[in-house]
């Protein structure tokens, strides 16, 4: 590439883009419920539904997936201990379920058992839950966090005081990704630097210190973190080759082979390689990049997927389970995408939140019922070409990189119901290309790229 054509893709697409991976926000598992987004943009929903947290009306529990009222154009998802986020394509926020600490951000303090939208946001491109609060990154690399502020998890300094409305956390800008935990959270910038704030008890903000902060500190030891999780009381980051853990290890979920508790970040001794990380209640999960899922720490509820219940102070492979693309913790339950754009799931299940139609808990991977097939299915369908687009979600004017252009020659991009809005010849001279459809709708989109045959096809938001 020519750097005037860097600085051209630079000015136009925020570096923030670059790094931040918002297509993996297709499940969410939530303390005792799960959410996921269908292929048309919708969520559907399943498990405890107390504080209606399912978002589908009433406070009626439901062992399998259920369509939420009235969300369309769904980007992201994620999940609290009994409240929800959904993140629209045009940049808008809606939130449901418990809202005693303010923490669907709606200027009130009333529960709702169906989507509202959250107002006072600038456009949003991503979203995290805490326990009870709720997190959102601008598309100006800001956060805005709202809900319980008990140990200063908003990160807006000064008194500790709940807030039902977002507030800007504090001296946070150049944000790539955000995570939430039980009363921390941890922000990524885009020079690789891991900040943290809100709780610090059990050393779960990584700066060698056991000081609470109500607003961000920078996690010590750790260079060039591509990626971020929250546990209840730990916290995870991953670099290209190395796996951090930190906080607490009551149940051994730092995974590095004993049961002290950690104030600094310390590298992982047995996993390398991490692409994907999720914590939980006492136990964390990874998948590498050889396509094998680990999980370690706490298993009362079986919910290492490993076939047994005993509780594992280093990463345990989850056996003959391959072919996942995405993953996500609960308090004691995990949820993972495959290729095939099916959700499996596997621990705890008292209130139904492995979505088999029982509530009997499951120490091994089962596959969840009656749910929509997810996007990161249709993303990864036959990857071959590894094709990355970016800024996305964007307005119409993107770039499509091809790492490998094998016999590609065409390429399409069509709408949901199959219908070619627009299609190109390849340039065979350059591994990138830049392209503008003025006036398109928002909506999701999919990229093909076609060959003698179909070689790979990708999700395109819009907003």
């Amino acid at each position: 590439m020519n750097l005037k054509l860097l600085l051209l893709i630079l000015i136009i697409f925020p570096i923030s883009f670059l790094k931040n991976d918002l297509l993996s926000q297709n499940i969410a598992a939530g303390s005792t419920h799960s959410i996921s987004i269908c292929n048309n943009g919708t969520v559907m929903s399943w498990g405890d539904n107390y504080s209606g947290q399912l978002g589908i009306g009433g406070q009626t529990d439901n062992n399998t997936p259920t369509l939420v009222s009235g969300l369309n154009t769904v980007i992201a998802v994620a999940a609290g201990q009994e409240h929800s986020l959904a993140l629209l394509a045009n940049g808008t926020v809606k939130s449901w379920g418990d809202n005693a600490f303010g923490q669907l951000g709606n200027n009130s303090n009333s529960d709702s058992d169906i989507p509202i939208i959250v107002n006072g946001l600038p456009v949003i491109t991503q979203i995290a839950c805490g326990n009870n609060f709720s997190l959102a990154l601008a598309n100006d690399g800001t956060i805005w966090a709202w809900g319980d502020n008990s140990s200063g998890q908003l990160g807006i300094g000064s008194i500790n005081s709940n807030s039902n409305v977002p507030i800007q956390v504090a001296n946070m800008t150049n944000v790539v990704a955000i995570a939430g935990g039980l009363e921390h959270a941890l922000a990524l910038l885009n020079d690789g630097t891991v900040w943290a704030w809100g709780d610090n008890f059990y050393g779960q903000l990584g700066t060698g210190t056991n000081v609470n902060s109500n607003i961000p500190v920078m996690s010590i030891n750790i260079i060039g973190a591509t990626r971020i999780a929250c546990g209840t009381y730990h916290s995870l980051a991953s670099s290209n080759s190395y796996l951090y853990t930190w906080g607490g290890n009551f149940a051994g979920q730092l995974g590095n082979g004993n049961q002290n508790n950690n104030n600094t970040p310390i590298i992982n001794s047995y996993l390398e390689n991490v692409t994907k990380i999720a914590g939980g209640i006492d136990f964390s999960m990874a998948l590498t990049s050889d396509n094998t899922l680990w999980c370690w720490g706490e298993n009362g509820s079986g919910q290492l997927g490993n076939s047994n219940n005993n509780a594992s102070l280093i990463p345990n492979q989850i056996p003959n389970f391959y072919n996942i693309i995405d993953l996500e913790a609960g308090n004691y339950h995990g949820l993972v995408i495959l290729n095939t754009g099916n959700i499996w799931s596997w621990g705890n299940n008292l209130s139904g939140e492995l979505g088999n139609s029982t509530n009997n808990n499951s120490n091994s991977p089962i596959s969840v019922q009656n749910a929509c097939l997810s996007y990161m299915g249709i993303e990864s369908k036959n990857m071959v070409t590894n094709c990355n687009i970016y800024p996305n979600p964007n307005h119409g004017n993107f770039t499509i990189e091809i790492n490998s252009l094998l016999n590609c020659n065409q390429f399409y991009i069509f709408d949901q119901f199959g219908q070619v809005i627009y299609s190109s010849t390849i340039n065979r001279n350059s591994n990138q290309q830049f392209i503008s459809i003025p006036n398109i709708n928002q909506g999701i989109y999919f990229l093909k790229i076609q060959g003698p045959q179909e070689v790979e096809t990708k999700k395109i938001i819009i907003n």
